[in-house]
């Protein structure tokens, strides 16, 4: 994978499947959480170096999307703008 990003980023190695898998048990403790705590969640999963985590973050607002709002997402731009070429905007639309 990273040679296929070009170097650019750093790589745990872990497939969608296994990540979903082991990151399942935190996405159902989030259940009764607020947008500001899947927001602050997710912002601390993001920062870290490795995709993996940031896939992980998108992963848990998608989870609970229901929950967010328009402004929580324009919260997560900065974020996008911090590794450009990473994770595209596209994925976020996809919640």
């Amino acid at each position: 994978m990273r040679a296929y990003m070009k170097d650019r980023f750093v790589f745990l190695g872990i497939k969608t499947p296994a990540r979903r898998a082991a990151l399942a048990s935190l996405i159902l403790s989030q259940k009764g959480a607020t947008a500001a705590d899947l927001l602050r969640t997710a912002r601390a999963l993001w920062a870290l170096d490795e995709r993996e985590y940031q896939y992980a973050a998108v992963d848990l607002l998608g989870r609970h999307v229901r929950r967010l709002t328009p402004a929580t997402f324009l919260r997560c731009l900065p974020w996008s703008r911090r590794n450009p070429g990473g994770i595209r905007w596209m994925r976020w639309q996809a919640l």
